[in-house]
């Protein structure tokens, strides 16, 4: 009620607040009237002009930059870096790690503009990863951060994938930052909290047999380091991949790295997203690429039918991969959760039915 009305008082002077808006505004209120210690808001696209771009922060944090949303944010790494780099505020710490070379020109250009502290991991601030394995945790990474107050050492990452490494970095980097404000950071409970972050989309196993993964990757940078920590972390004899993304998404390049460590790949469109492209229309795309074989491939535009092919598809030491988009991961977990209550409502009836018998 509060926010409406707020809304509704300055509507003559700039017009009808947007859904981002109002939920910025409801969750800055709900934060406030819950008195919390810490919120984390994130930034819903790009950065400078963004709704949560009013907050005055006690520490941003910015993360690797990629094309994309290029018709809004411009068309190159440096144009949508300045529009990322529009959160720093003056004497406010901001946390980045060593990326393209004109990504970290637009962001230390934007520093002194501003004059927002930058922090690069492993250059201003001390940072270091390293791959292991262990019979608790099976492969993973590990980090190390320090600063004049901070000492993290050797921190299981709780997501797979040497990007999630960094991530982790800079979570880290933002804790040392809030410790500087009085907040208390203490290693084992820092520990502990990592080893709960939840990994739903992110490499998330929703089925066991097979084993099926589902990713939110949607760039093919992103698609590029799905396939690479797969390859890293797990083990398995080959790899079908039911893939699908929105239309204007850098499809080409897409569908060029999930085919790398593709021994299968099954293109299809998901029902949540008006803006997917057509199935057809991305085998129209692979039959164009000279360097991938169509015969791995196949066009399944129904997504329950794509995954049921997959399945059909592989044995009991195989993967299958669904990625390209949050929408199509998003509705073949459901699609599977329904599977999976099905099935247990099934068991449940078999069991009575027997008891019934038994007690005959």
């Amino acid at each position: 009620g509060h926010i409406a009305a707020a809304a509704a008082s300055i509507e003559d002077e700039f017009g009808k607040a947007t859904y981002f808006e109002l939920l910025t505004a409801v969750a800055m209120r709900y934060f406030a009237e819950q008195a919390v210690d810490v919120a984390v808001y994130e930034v819903g696209l790009g950065g400078r002009l963004d709704a949560t771009n009013v907050i005055q922060p006690t520490v941003s944090v910015l993360g690797e930059i990629q094309l994309e949303h290029e018709a809004i944010l411009g068309a190159t790494l440096e144009k949508i870096a300045q529009e990322k780099a529009g959160i720093m505020k003056p004497g406010v710490a901001t946390l980045v790690f060593e990326q393209d070379k004109e990504v970290m020109e637009s962001f230390s250009a934007a520093a002194e503009e501003t004059g927002a502290e930058l922090r690069v991991l492993g250059k201003d601030v001390d940072y270091s990863s390293r791959f292991e394995a262990t019979p608790e945790l099976g492969p993973h990474a590990r980090v190390c951060f320090s600063s004049a107050r901070t000492t993290f050492e050797h921190l299981p990452v709780p997501l797979k994938g040497a990007h999630q490494s960094l991530n982790c970095g800079l979570v880290l980097g933002a804790l040392d930052e809030l410790q500087a404000h009085g907040l208390q950071t203490p290693e084992r409970q820092v520990a502990l909290g990592l080893a709960e972050t939840p990994s739903a989309g992110r490499l998330e196993q929703v089925w066991d047999e097979p084993r099926i993964l589902i990713d939110g990757a949607h760039t093919p940078e992103s698609v590029e380091a799905t396939i690479k920590a797969i390859g890293a972390h797990m083990r398995f004899d080959s790899m079908v991949v039911v893939f699908g993304c929105a239309a204007d998404k850098h499809i080409d390049e897409m569908l060029q790295r999930v085919a790398i460590g593709a021994d299968k790949l099954i293109l299809t469109r998901t029902n949540d997203n008006p803006r997917s492209a057509q199935a057809k229309d991305l085998g129209e795309r692979l039959k164009g690429m000279a360097s991938i074989s169509m015969r791995m491939a196949q066009v399944i535009p129904d997504v329950c039918e794509a995954v049921n092919t997959a399945v059909r598809a592989v044995s009991r030491d195989d993967l299958i991969l669904v990625t390209g988009s949050f929408y199509l991961a998003g509705e073949v977990k459901r699609l599977l959760l329904e599977a999976r209550q099905k099935r247990e409502g099934q068991h449940e009836v078999g069991k009575a039915q027997q008891q019934i018998e038994a007690k005959r």
